[in-house]
């Protein structure tokens, strides 16, 4: 019998709400209703009255019509003629509103482990899993601090008694329910110590979105949306590449890799802000692109043009005859320079050339050991100790010889000849610099480099592969060309642009394989169908029809390319690629930890 009085005391106070809201009502009602500052029913209408004496606030209360309501409590009555009399305080209603909504907001973020739980459980139970095996399944899956913690709604009761039901409080007026979303928000906000991006503004634009689509299946999602991105919306005014990174992604890149994708920047070499931040699953989606793909397909000509141009060459393929011509222009350098200049060693040039020798041969078993080395040296020796010097026709011929040295499969030969044909150079220069011919020191400086990493290039371009015949350079392979010619002055950085260029590509160029792979199906096919199905269920939900659902789905499964193709547009790129995190994803949680308030 109780439990029935109980069912006919809620359908009643059902009827008086259902009532007060779809008609004029009086801006008076019981403790918990609000304030809707309308005019009163007419004095003739019947009052509506609940098995506890609750009056409806549509009825003209008036000390004549109070008796009508039998049940009422004196005291109630004048409650309610009192409040009728009186207009809410608005300032006091949107105050006390607001310290209800920071309660509230704090006692979500308490609870909102727990909430989270009960939210998955309640999940689970939705799509039929009974809820002993559900709510296990939401305790274990999700952690100790999850399984133990309590939910929101667990913590509201103490909060209540703490605050002597303070954190109760229900608004009286609109001001006052925009003022307590607001105040269930700041407490989140506060925590990423941005209470106003990250309390107010979500807190007023789910209010907004909520009292818009107030009484629709869409009033929750519009409430979550609004709260979620209005934060994105407000920080765009201020930093629109943080809020950017927010929604597209972000990294945080090494100072080595900064300084690699500037280096490639200077040359020319384009990038897509993946590969500038090395975020792979952003380097992913932009390479299902069109303008990811042909940024890849330009970027291996356009490293190509800038190793090439390591030897003075404006070509973008390493074409033979590309390097025919370069070697030729390059040797006719050195010829002219050392035209008719013979060069005297003095005694440090022949003690160098001497510790090359002998670090070659004790390396070097006697029977591999190439003769031309200790001849050279030898000479070398002989004419400074004599004080003799050498000729230029000779000292071109040593050159030559020692050049095609540097090219050995022989490791230690190698070595041996790229440090006398330093040697040699070296003592050229010096003979130019006592002569006074600055011009000739500059062409010779200059060539010397620019052979050096011809001579790399010549390993490079004459290794297997279709992109090598076709005379592209892979970063790769410069990389291991150039570290072979003298792994010491690699390691340490002192092997020039060339070196640098070959470790910028080796950082940013990489492309991650995507047709067939599970990261490629996780990039591409599970994004596209979950995309459908949602458009799918909002269809339904909505009541679209079969046409209209068709509709929801077929948009909802491009979603996914839209999105992937905005990233590419050339604003969003440049926010993408620049150093920092995003502005926004603290606001996200946030927008969780509000909806989690009681």
């Amino acid at each position: 019998m109780a439990e029935t009085d109980d069912l006919e005391l809620l359908r009643a106070r059902a009827l008086a709400r259902q009532r007060q809201l779809s008609m004029a009502a009086v801006p008076l009602t019981a403790p918990d209703a609000k304030m809707v500052g309308q005019a009163p029913r007419p004095p003739s209408a019947p009052p509506v009255v609940a098995p506890d004496g609750y009056v409806d606030p549509n009825t003209p209360l008036t000390p004549q019509a109070m008796p009508a309501a039998s049940g009422v409590a004196p005291a109630y009555q004048g409650q309610v003629l009192s409040a009728q009399q009186t207009s809410p305080n608005v300032v006091e209603d949107a105050a006390r509103s607001f310290a209800a909504g920071i309660g509230q907001g704090v006692v979500g973020l308490a609870g909102l482990p727990g909430t989270i739980r009960e939210t998955i459980g309640g999940a689970l139970q939705a799509v039929g899993v009974p809820e002993t095996y559900s709510e296990l399944a939401s305790r274990v899956s999700l952690g100790p601090l999850f399984a133990m913690s309590p939910s929101a709604e667990d913590i509201m009761p103490m909060a209540s008694a703490v605050t002597g039901g303070a954190i109760n409080y229900e608004p009286q007026t609109t001001v006052g329910e925009y003022a307590r979303t607001v105040g269930e928000f700041v407490p989140g906000g506060a925590t990423v110590k941005a209470p106003m991006l990250y309390g107010a503004v979500p807190g007023l634009a789910s209010e907004a979105a909520g009292q818009l689509f107030e009484g629709t299946w869409a009033e929750t999602p519009a409430r979550v949306v609004a709260a979620a991105t209005a934060p994105a919306g407000a920080a765009a005014v201020t930093n629109p590449s943080g809020a950017l990174r927010a929604v597209f992604g972000s990294g945080d890149p090494s100072q080595e890799r900064q300084a690699a994708a500037a280096l490639l920047e200077r040359f020319g070499v384009p990038m897509t802000a993946g590969q500038r931040v090395g975020v792979e699953d952003m380097l992913r989606r932009e390479m299902l692109t069109g303008p990811g793909r042909r940024i890849a397909e330009q970027q291996t000509e356009a490293f190509t043009r800038a190793v090439l141009s390591t030897i003075g060459e404006t070509a973008t393929r390493a074409t033979p005859e590309v390097m025919e011509a370069a070697g030729t222009r390059i040797g006719a350098v050195f010829d002219d320079v050392q035209r008719g200049v013979d060069v005297v060693p003095d005694a440090a040039l022949a003690r160098r050339a001497g510790d090359i020798a002998d670090t070659y041969n004790a390396t070097t078993n006697v029977n591999s050991q190439s003769p031309i080395i200790r001849n050279i040296v030898t000479e070398i020796q002989a004419a400074a100790n004599g004080g003799k010097p050498i000729p230029a026709a000779v000292l071109g011929r040593w050159r030559t010889t020692v050049s095609r040295l540097t090219r050995s499969s022989d490791g230690e030969l190698r070595d041996a000849a790229n440090g006398l044909r330093t040697v040699l150079d070296d003592g050229l220069e010096a003979t130019l610099a006592a002569a006074g011919k600055t011009d000739d020191v500059a062409r010779l400086a200059e060539a010397r480099a620019q052979w050096r990493n011809y001579l790399a290039l010549v390993r490079v371009t004459s290794g297997a592969g279709a992109n090598t015949a076709e005379g592209l350079i892979s970063p790769s392979a410069l990389r291991s060309a150039v570290a072979n010619q003298d792994r010491t002055a690699y390691a340490t950085g002192n092997r020039g642009e060339i070196a640098d260029l070959a470790r910028a590509g080796e950082t940013i160029l990489r492309l991650p394989p995507n047709s067939g792979t599970p990261a490629g199906l996780a990039a591409y096919q599970i994004p596209q169908m979950a995309s459908a199905g949602l458009g799918a269920t909002l269809g339904g939900a909505a009541d679209l029809g079969a046409l209209g659902t068709g509709a929801t789905t077929v948009a909802a499964m491009f979603a996914p390319m839209a999105y992937r193709e905005a990233s590419m547009l050339p604003v969003v790129q440049n926010a993408l690629a620049r150093q920092g995190p995003p502005l926004l994803m603290p606001g996200y949680v946030n927008a969780l930890a509000g909806f989690a308030a009681p």
